[in-house]
């Protein structure tokens, strides 16, 4: 192996830097992007956000578990979800609470 391959660019170091966030905030932000990216999508309820172990370390340790949908049209909802997800999963990791590890 060369050193080449063991050093990481800027780049790529900057890249898997994420924000962490509790639960209950995340959830709430989620939401929020949601209602806030189509105005058909005000009345949108919640989501319900599952941790998970990623496969590596340029995964987001967090999905989405559950959606109360609310009022709101779900095909246009689905369609902020997805956006806000994908975005959201490269910003911020779920913040383990020490309470909840055994």
């Amino acid at each position: 192996m060369s050193i080449m391959t063991l050093e990481r660019s800027v780049e790529q170091q900057q890249t898997t830097h994420r924000g962490e966030m509790s639960l209950a905030s995340l959830q709430d932000a989620i939401a929020n992007a949601v209602r806030s990216i189509d105005p058909s999508c005000e009345t949108f309820g919640c989501v319900f956000v599952e941790p998970l172990r990623p496969k590596s370390r340029h995964e987001a340790n967090w999905e989405i578990k559950g959606v109360k949908f609310g009022k709101t049209d779900r095909a246009k909802a689905n369609e902020a979800l997805t956006t806000v997800v994908e975005r959201m999963q490269r910003e911020f990791l779920l913040s383990i609470d020490p309470l909840d590890s055994e």
